[in-house]
């Protein structure tokens, strides 16, 4: 690996040629430029509605579907239907929470951890309205890090969901979320994982840790307001649809994106994983990004 080259890293952004300096990147991310490009690109070339015969909505279309297949060989999901984009990972973890909640009964579990972003403690809260118990898995004061044996207590035979976060935006602590999530799997129920504050600083590889839901916005990785939500598509095949009411049960991941997904956002940000391609080709001898 060549020493980062940070005038060609700045380069890829615009809002960096001036005279401030960006400290709230906890909020977000400053917007590289082939992302602007591309928004431009399609709100100027290609909107129109999707799903008609002419040409140019057929690239619209083609478009969209790209921008779901880059993002799904980006996180090595097994197939672009299993992403579903949505406004931010607050909204995503909102309508998941507005769709599951149909599928449990009063004196269900869920159990969500106090180390989290209220995006996904409060949805999940939130069900305890409707006769769902919801229990708080404690960090330990000590270590500052989530106790798997605290885990293990905390789990019946009724728990349905555990919700975590998979870096704190609070402590900074990388969780195991393979082993997290095996410990979840074998009592029967599911995971939510909160990837907001790992997805800029490492891979995603969804498969490699068997996570049930992984959750991250894609304005903190250098895109634009935007985010993707990652389901196993059988589970997302099984969840009730929060969209239109005609809308069919299979058509996933089109049931749970009420008002259907931003088409000139989708676009732009397959802007991200080619600016991540063009820095790793300069730095790296193999010159091909391991996105697996």
């Amino acid at each position: 690996m060549k020493k980062l080259d940070l005038k060609i890293v700045r380069n890829h952004f615009p809002a960096l040629d001036n005279d401030w300096a960006f400290f709230d990147n906890a909020g977000g991310s400053q917007t590289v430029r082939i992302v602007g490009e591309r928004i431009q690109d399609y709100l100027f070339s290609t909107n129109v509605q999707l799903g008609a015969t002419y040409e140019v909505s057929q690239q619209s279309g083609d478009r969209v579907i790209e921008a779901q297949q880059t993002w799904a060989e980006a996180i090595h999901a097994k197939s672009k239907s299993e992403i579903v984009f949505g406004p931010s990972t607050t909204a995503l973890i909102r309508n998941l929470a507005l769709s599951m909640v149909q599928q449990f009964h009063p004196g269900d579990e869920v159990i969500v951890a106090n180390c989290d972003h209220e995006a996904n403690i409060g949805p999940w809260i939130g069900m305890e309205k409707l006769g769902i118990h919801v229990k708080i898995w404690k960090i330990d004061p000590e270590t500052f890090t989530l106790d798997l044996d605290e885990l293990r207590k905390l789990m019946t035979e009724k728990t349905r969901l555990v919700a975590f976060t998979h870096v704190s935006n609070i402590l900074g602590t990388i969780n195991p979320i393979g082993e997290i999530t095996q410990i979840i799997h074998e009592h029967g129920a599911k995971v939510c994982v909160d990837g907001v504050a790992y997805a800029p600083h490492r891979l995603v590889d969804v498969q490699k840790w068997d996570v049930d839901f992984y959750v991250f916005s894609l304005y903190k990785v250098y895109g634009p307001h935007f985010a993707l939500m990652f389901g196993k598509r059988e589970h997302l095949k099984e969840l009730p649809g929060i969209n239109h009411f005609f809308i069919g049960e299979n058509e996933v991941p089109y049931k749970l994106q009420p008002g259907s997904m931003n088409y000139e956002l989708s676009w732009g940000s397959t802007g991200i994983i080619e600016y991540f391609e063009d820095i790793y080709s300069r730095h790296f001898e193999d010159n091909k990004l391991p996105l697996h």
